[in-house]
C-alpha cells in the first residue's frame, strides 16, 4: 500500500521493511508518502529504508548520519547536544537548525541515527551521554555520513598556591 504521512520529533525509532516493502514509507510497489525528521534517532531497514526523500520540515531534504560514540556498548540516553553551533532540545526548530534529542537512545552498540541537512563546511556535532560529552567536526554529504564521536577531555584546574 501507499505511505501516508510520518513525522518523528525526537525518540528512538526502529523500523524494518520487508520484501519490497520501506521500513519507512509505502509497503510492496506503493508510494512512499511525506516524511519529515526534525529529531530523534531513526533507523530505518528494508527495500528501501525510507522510501520518499525526508525533509526536516522547512524544505531541507535531510540524509542519514550514523552517529558512533567511542567506547559506548549500551543502550544510552542522549541528555544534551549541539549540531554546527546549535544546541539540540527537547523539542525540535527546524527552522531554526534546532534537532530534536527527547528520549534519543544509543543502540547496544553506542550508535544513534541522525537525519541532518549536508552542511556547505564542517561543523562540530557534540553529543552528552551519562557524565560524557562525545564530539567530531566533520561536513555532513549525501551519503557515507558515519562518525564517531570521541569524549572530550576533561581537565581539571587545581590552584596552585605559593608560600
Amino acid at each position: 500500500g501507499n505511505g501516508g504521512t510520518i513525522t518523528i520529533n525526537g525518540g528512538t525509532v526502529t523500523a524494518n521493511g520487508g520484501i519490497n516493502g520501506a521500513g519507512i514509507g509505502g509497503g510492496a510497489y506503493g508510494s512512499g508518502g511525506t516524511v519529515v525528521i526534525t529529531g530523534g534517532s531513526v533507523k530505518a531497514d528494508g527495500s528501501p529504508g525510507i522510501q520518499s526523500t525526508p525533509t526536516n520540515g522547512s524544505g531541507k531534504t535531510v540524509y542519514l548520519n550514523t552517529l558512533t560514540l567511542s567506547g559506548v556498548a549500551s543502550v544510552i540516553p542522549i541528555s544534551a547536544g549541539s549540531i554546527g553551533g546549535v544546541a539540540c532540545a527537547q523539542t525540535p526548530n527546524a527552522a531554526s537548525g534546532v534537532y530534536g534529542i527527547k528520549d534519543v537512545l544509543t543502540d547496544a552498540e553506542g550508535k544513534v541515527y541522525f537525519y541532518l541537512p549536508i552542511s556547505s563546511e564542517s561543523e562540530t556535532v557534540n553529543l552528552t551521554a551519562g557524565t560524557t560529552t562525545y564530539s567530531a567536526t566533520y561536513q555532513r554529504l549525501v551519503s557515507g555520513n558515519t562518525v564517531t564521536l570521541e569524549p572530550l577531555n576533561m581537565f581539571l584546574f587545581l590552584p596552585i598556591i605559593f608560600n
